[in-house]
């Protein structure tokens, strides 16, 4: 079962990356993409291709687990704030558990809510984009210790 995937993608709707959190008989699986290089970020075209797979240890696993079924109010978010932002990415989101089902989220121009300039607004505000961005970044950060480079768990590619 995927437990958590993310996908940015930029204003024309191409892919920069992706990532795939799975359970199989218990182990967790990532599997990740990158379109493009550090170099070169895509600008509605691709450059290449990067990948990256990992096995996720059990603790890892349920502590993820657990951080989505601790915040499971996001399963009812129908619409995300959006920023002021023109352009910019979109960030979709995936929470699936085997009890709460599983939920599609997505979400636009996202790193603007953490932008420590905060200059961007919204059209009111953003408790439920903050929520999300909240999990992801605590999904994020054991993945991160888990060996996920940075890069398929950015927001945006700034």
């Amino acid at each position: 079962m995927e437990i958590f995937s993310y996908e940015l993608s930029n204003a024309w709707g191409f892919t920069i990356s992706k990532l795939s959190l799975s359970e199989t008989d218990g182990i967790g699986t990532v599997i990740c993409s990158y379109y493009g290089n550090d170099d070169n970020p895509v600008q509605g075209y691709r450059t290449g291709e990067e990948s990256f797979s990992s096995k996720v240890d059990v603790s890892s696993l349920e502590r993820i687990k657990n951080i989505i079924r601790e915040n499971k109010e996001i399963f009812g978010f129908e619409k995300l704030e959006s920023p002021f932002v023109l352009d910019g990415y979109t960030n979709n989101f995936v929470f699936g558990l085997k009890d709460l089902g599983v939920k599609e989220i997505k979400g636009y121009n996202l790193w603007a809510y953490i932008d420590k300039n905060n200059k961007w607004g919204s059209e009111r505000d953003p408790i439920m984009a903050m929520k999300v961005i909240e999990v992801f970044q605590g999904i994020s950060e054991i993945l991160k210790d888990q060996g996920v480079p940075e890069k398929y768990l950015s927001l945006d590619i700034a």
